[in-house]
């Protein structure tokens, strides 16, 4: 994460923290893009296409905590960038 800012770290770790309240999710689509990820994550179910069943995979979140991912699928970006098997968390807030 040397690349990024405090701001955005500080960003990022407010976008992943548990919540208590459902409510609280991101109702847009907006996207963190981290090119240095070891795997692409989003918390709106809404955002994924060809979503598949997976087993659960553990994610380790920047605050410590372990959560599981539990479905997977693709996620465009644009008309001719499209990621594929990004990770369903649901805990997350942000994608």
């Amino acid at each position: 994460m040397s690349s990024l800012t405090p701001e955005q770290v500080q960003k990022l770790l407010t976008l992943i923290e548990p919540s208590n309240l459902r409510s609280e999710k991101l109702l847009d689509k907006t996207r963190i893009i981290d090119s240095g990820a070891s795997h692409h994550m989003a918390g709106q179910l809404e955002l994924l296409q060809d979503v598949r069943d997976s087993k659960p995979t553990t994610v380790l979140l920047p605050n410590g905590a372990q959560v599981n991912a539990i479905k997977h699928g693709n996620t465009a970006l644009g008309p001719n960038l499209l990621l594929k098997d990004v990770l369903y968390v649901p805990i997350l807030r942000g994608n």
